[in-house]
């Protein structure tokens, strides 16, 4: 059996791409055959993988590859670029899902959301109400969209509409994804989440601040707008325990210089670090050293909290994001508004009142089964496959 997972553009190490390679291997033991079709692959580049990946340069080369190939009745399982996929639909026989991988209500990159009357129409379901502040940001932004790129905001989203309509199934991360989608869209998607390795949690925690009355965070993301890490290192300035406070970030992106400004303007240089991109194979051993891991990003899921917690290392998370019942009341996720005022005094709080050896890692471990790749693909291949 031939499966095709589609990805547009492979450039930054980021959750959608973590999420692409998990499924690629799931596929790859269930399957002889799982080819990953792109048009650009700046990321994957070991021998293992790469071999498997069909590099289209553009939608010309796809169309061209899906006929030079006779492409038909075959799976193609879109994590990314859905709309070309659509478009490809119109003239080969293929069968497609989707993953859309969050709200459009929090990204500043979708555009979906200033088209038409969009934002009107997602504020008026009032089980969109955790977004509202959000949508309040994004009708100020709306008024700076030019006359054309409205147009083209109007286009693309009619584009997408129908794309999705005609997808086989399309897979979110959160009941709430599940709700805006519906709204939206006026289509039905599957939530489920995914998340962690069967690997088992790391078994002893070790904390740079064992011998000292720092409080350590970490960050490891991509560098981009909507991980809010500016409005993190505001808020560590705001607080009056500053100077005892220390906060590293992993990771590489389009952010990175402006994040550099910012640490140098509020004279944080000391206690602020960029330690640039850290590998999967030190990521475990490398979170588990810090007091708390920080997730502040507009996302209403995160795959790295959950490694976080594989790492034994708390998670700060905003009160976006959507609950996960199975670890409610662990205290292994923390919550504060996305703002400077309330992390700065969330910030303070945690200073005073140190929680770490209050959660049952024992028992986290045990929870964190359910969100293994292995359980997810296995529900995401019986709707697609």
């Amino acid at each position: 059996m031939n499966t095709y997972l589609f990805y547009k553009k492979i450039i930054n190490h980021g959750g959608a791409e973590n999420l692409l390679l998990n499924h690629f291997k799931n596929l790859s033991k269930e399957e002889e055959k799982v080819k990953i079709i792109t048009f650009q692959n700046k990321l994957f580049a070991s021998d293992s993988i790469k071999k498997d990946i069909i590099d289209v340069k553009n939608i010309f080369g796809f169309f061209l590859f899906l006929l030079k190939n006779r492409i038909r009745n075959k799976k193609i399982i879109c994590h990314s670029g859905y709309v070309d996929v659509y478009l490809a639909s119109l003239f080969f026989k293929i069968d497609y899902s989707v993953f859309l991988h969050q709200p459009t209500l929090l990204s500043f990159n979708e555009s979906d959301k200033f088209a038409f009357k969009n934002l009107e129409k997602l504020e008026s379901d009032k089980k969109l109400d955790l977004f509202k502040e959000n949508i309040q940001i994004l009708k100020r932004l709306r008024k700076k969209i030019t006359f054309f790129q409205k147009q083209y905001f109007n286009f693309r989203f009619l584009l997408s509409k129908l794309a999705l309509k005609k997808a086989k199934n399309t897979f979110v991360l959160s009941e709430i994804s599940k709700e805006e989608k519906k709204t939206l869209y006026g289509i039905n998607s599957h939530a489920f989440i995914g998340a962690v390795n069967n690997k088992s949690i790391l078994k002893y925690k070790k904390n740079l601040s064992e011998k000292n009355d720092n409080l350590y965070f970490c960050i490891v993301a991509r560098l981009d707008i909507n991980k809010r890490i500016k409005k993190f290192i505001r808020s560590i300035n705001s607080s009056k325990n500053k100077d005892k406070l220390y906060l590293d970030i992993y990771g590489k992106g389009p952010q990175l210089n402006d994040i550099k400004k910012t640490i140098n303007i509020l004279e944080l240089s000391n206690n602020v670090k960029c330690k640039g991109f850290l590998s999967e194979e030190e990521k475990l051993t490398t979170i588990n050293k810090y007091d708390y891991f920080i997730c502040v990003d507009m996302a209403d899921f995160r795959i790295s909290s959950y490694e976080s917690l594989k790492a034994r290392t708390p998670v700060i998370l905003t009160t976006e994001t959507y609950p996960d019942e199975n670890l409610k009341d662990l205290n292994c996720f923390l919550f504060c508004k996305p703002n400077k005022k309330n992390i700065s005094q969330f910030i303070n709080n945690l200073f005073e009142n140190k929680n770490l050896n209050s959660i049952n890692w024992i028992l986290v471990e045990e929870k964190l089964s359910k969100v293994e790749w292995y359980n997810y693909f296995k529900k995401i291949n019986f709707h697609a496959l």
